[in-house]
């Protein structure tokens, strides 16, 4: 799934009213135009956090059998039960983290 793909489900699947184009930008109600791209933007992506935990959709936590901060992980429930998600703490690895939940959430 690219970038934009995973962008536009991420808008639609919060209900943003709009999709992006295929640079991540969007008109507002007032005809502004607009940035939506969670994948860089920190504060867009912790809406979407907002927005799993809402739903009862996401736990986080360490690596299983680790101490470190190395590895985190995101666990969306679906249909299928949950399913582990890898990244480190990184924002970009994080960012990218919570729009796969979002992804997987959305497309069950």
């Amino acid at each position: 799934m690219t970038d934009l793909e995973v962008t536009k489900l991420c808008a639609k699947a919060a209900e943003l009213g709009f999709e992006p184009d295929n640079n991540g930008h969007y008109f507002d109600e007032e005809g502004s135009s607009r940035s939506y791209w969670p994948l860089t933007n920190e504060e867009q992506a912790g809406a979407l956090v907002d927005w799993l935990i809402e739903r009862g959709e996401l736990t986080f936590g360490r690596a299983p059998g680790t101490t470190k901060r190395s590895a985190m992980w995101f666990l969306p429930w679906g249909k299928d039960g949950g399913a582990y998600l890898w990244f480190t703490p990184d924002k970009e690895s994080r960012r990218r983290g919570i729009c796969e939940c979002v992804v997987k959430i959305y497309r069950e």
